[in-house]
Formats: C-alpha cells, structure tokens, sequence
C-alpha cells in the first residue's frame, strides 16, 4: 500500500502511515502496474490548455504582459497537478507540457513587456 498524503510504502496491515501518521481510512492500494505511468486529470489538462494560451499570447503586451497574468496560474495549477498525481503514484505528462509552456510563456511575456516599454528597467 501506498499513502495517498506521503506516498510512503506501508504492510497492508498498518493502521497509520509511520512517515506522516495519515489514518488507514485515506491509504490508498496503487496497483504496481499502474504505478509511473501517464495520468490525466482535469487539473492537468487545464494546465497544457492555459499554458498553451499563456505561450502564444506571451508577445501581447496592450495589458500588463499577458505571460504574467496568465502564467503565474498556469505554473501554480501545473505544480499542483503534478504533486497530485505523483502522490497518486502516476505522471502528470500534460501538467508537466503545461507547466512548461507556462515558464517559456512568462518568461517571453516580461521580456517583451520590458521591450516594449509597458515595465521599466
């Protein structure tokens, strides 16, 4: 068994997890086939959509750069994605597009706000 809070191994007898002390009503059995391999959650996919969005409107800077407004959230939504489903013994792969996507994207969005002149250096 595997801890859905830690994800620390336990014997399938144990009545609390020895690493975080999580009761064995919230520890989950993670079918070792299963473990590593791709996930998708809804959190995961609205990361890759908003990182997407995030990366192409990067260069708009008519508002205070849209990489920022847009890739602060899509790197918070992409780390919480991906500790979920690692928690869950899986890989996040469009969390982890996504969370990408949006580090390019704010990156590119402050360079070409300060390009432009919309943040002063």
């Amino acid at each position: 068994m595997f801890c859905c809070n830690c994800g620390a191994e336990h014997d399938d007898n144990a009545a609390f997890c020895s690493q975080c002390g999580v009761s064995i009503g919230t520890i989950i059995t993670v079918n070792e086939q299963n473990r590593n391999k791709p996930y998708y959650s809804g959190l995961s996919v609205a990361t890759l959509i908003l990182g997407i969005i995030t990366f192409f409107t990067s260069p708009l800077t008519f508002f205070f750069g849209t990489g920022v407004f847009f890739g602060v959230p899509t790197i918070i939504m992409g780390i919480m994605s991906i500790v979920k489903t690692r928690i869950m013994g899986h890989w996040d792969v469009p969390g982890v597009i996504g969370l990408a996507f949006g580090i390019i994207g704010l990156v590119f969005g402050l360079w070409s706000s300060v390009q432009a002149g919309v943040i002063p250096w």
